[in-house]
């Protein structure tokens, strides 16, 4: 059986829509970060503002690979492509190193300790879109 024969459920969909906005909205987060304003950065919190001035470039860096990696990979569900699942495990790996940051070294989570959710989250998310992904490879869903 061909895999293109095989048509995905009304789940599949859901997923794929879900994970395209939150891939975008990721994006999005990550370009008003990236491209913060003097001005902006001096109207946050002091903690706020000690935590971006502190960012290191290599975890912008795995900001940037870990949204754009995600948004691409449900473009790539969304056209029922195996390549979706190596870009999902791309997509962790830069989020897995960005919230190790967080957790360990910046302490994010005693700054913003009301938001300690958000970054479980994000890396639970993404644990599941690789999951996620994969299992739809091995059912031949995606080729």
């Amino acid at each position: 059986m061909n895999s293109s024969n095989i048509r995905p459920s009304a789940r599949y969909w859901l997923v794929v829509v879900l994970s395209l906005l939150w891939y975008a909205v990721g994006v999005f987060n990550y370009l008003a970060q990236a491209y913060m304003t003097d001005e902006t950065l001096v109207s946050l919190p002091d903690e706020v503002q000690l935590y971006y001035t502190n960012l290191p470039a290599w975890i912008t860096a795995a900001f940037a690979l870990a949204v754009f990696g995600g948004l691409l990979g449900s473009v790539g569900l969304l056209l029922r492509k195996k390549w979706a699942s190596f870009l999902f495990l791309g997509s962790f790996f830069a989020t897995l190193a960005q919230q190790f940051h967080s957790f360990f070294i910046q302490d994010f989570i005693e700054i913003t300790a009301e938001k300690a959710i958000m970054p479980s989250l994000i890396l639970i998310i993404a644990i599941y879109m690789v999951y996620y992904s994969r299992k739809r490879v091995a059912e031949g869903l995606l080729f």
